[in-house]
């Protein structure tokens, strides 16, 4: 399938504005924003284009949105619509009762109670991506939507910020300061160290993108000495941190997907990579202003790496090549989507958790 034949079309949250530089605009979503320079011939059919989504949606100028989605292709800003849509209300019933009793069934224990019920939709995503004939769902629709999903999740749910004010209070402490951060670096070495264990199940049910799912594997290799060397500079080995329960589920289910569900796992690795479009790395610069430029000199080569080799749009490539999926894949897909999304942004609360404990017993040790 081509990528002419797409078409794409803007997420609800998508916002376009005018830069005050010539032919540039600002397109921002809460969770992204870049600004892009075109060619000054395309500055009126964007500026068109940009009142069109702005005045509300009209699938009759489908054509020339999905062009300027297209200039846009490695941002997290567009739904794609199903190839050879199929127009049916779909009705499907829940046999799963909430996202923690789909883990049960998986046998993935958490320390935590996820959602009590579902909340992406389920029907409306179905009705939304059915493609080719009744019954039968467009990946790559599918892919899209549990983005969007995604995003909003941990817009609403992380407490990255909440995180970060712990860290400055533990400035006063340059011990725990720093083990406050190599405890957040050592969760992303875990998650390289046993990268290629967690995806190599893939390739059994990748069929036509089995060699994208084995140039993917190949591109994390290594990935996880250049977090060691961070937490080496910071005077940690891996070994003496600990790795949360939490971040142990979270690679669980991911591998689990990895040999059960083509889909799952095209979406997993979609929420680990779909920001890779970022030159920036926060938590990098966080660590070269508070004394740690080395470790915080590896951190940017990892995010540069991704970067550099698009991993924003992996999952786009590992789906591409797919055929419509059946209502039965596409249901579990979603099961472990969702309760994959509630686990990635439950993660810097988990984090958060376990930093307060610790201070607090530490307090404790020291009243005593």
């Amino acid at each position: 399938m081509s990528e002419e034949s797409l078409f794409r079309w803007p997420y609800d949250e998508l916002e376009i504005e005018p830069d005050p530089q010539p032919n540039t605009f600002n397109f921002k979503t809460p969770w992204a924003q870049v600004r892009v320079e075109f060619e000054p011939r395309y500055t009126n059919s964007v500026s068109e284009i940009a009142d069109i989504i702005r005045s509300g949606p009209d699938i009759t100028k489908v054509q020339e949105v999905s062009w300027l989605m297209g200039q846009l292709v490695r941002f997290p800003f567009y739904y794609i619509l199903p190839r050879h849509p199929v127009k049916e209300k779909i009705s499907c019933c829940t046999t799963h009762a909430s996202p923690s009793q789909f883990l049960s069934t998986l046998g993935v224990v958490l320390d935590c109670q996820l959602n009590s019920e579902w909340e992406w939709g389920t029907e409306g995503v179905l009705t939304f991506t059915q493609s080719t004939e009744k019954g039968y769902f467009d990946p790559l629709s599918v892919l899209t939507l549990c983005r969007r999903f995604h995003f909003l999740n941990v817009g609403e749910r992380d407490v990255s910020r909440e995180l970060y004010r712990n860290l400055d209070r533990l400035k006063a402490s340059s011990k725990q300061f720093s083990f406050a951060c190599a405890l957040i670096i050592r969760q992303n070495h875990y998650i390289t160290e046993i990268c290629t264990d967690v995806l190599r199940p893939a390739l059994k049910i990748s069929k036509r993108a089995k060699q994208n799912v084995a140039d993917f594997i190949a591109s994390e290799k290594g990935h996880d000495i250049i977090l060691k060397r961070a937490l080496n500079a910071m005077g940690y080995d891996p070994s003496q941190l600990p790795v949360l329960n939490h971040v142990k589920a979270l690679m669980q289910v991911f591998k689990i997907a990895a040999g059960k569900n083509f889909l799952a796992f095209s979406i997993i690795t979609d929420m680990f990579e779909a920001k890779s479009f970022e030159t920036n790395c926060f938590f990098s610069d966080y660590l070269s202003e508070n004394g740690y430029a080395k470790a915080a000199s590896y951190l940017s080569k990892h995010k540069n790496i991704n970067h550099n080799e698009g991993h924003e749009q992996v999952s786009f490539e590992f789906l591409k090549v797919q055929d419509p999926v059946s209502q039965q894949d596409a249901l579990e897909a979603l099961y472990f989507a969702e309760s994959m999304s509630l686990l990635v942004s439950e993660l810097s609360s988990k984090i958060l958790k376990y930093l307060q404990c610790k201070q607090e017993n530490s307090l404790a040790v020291d009243l005593s």
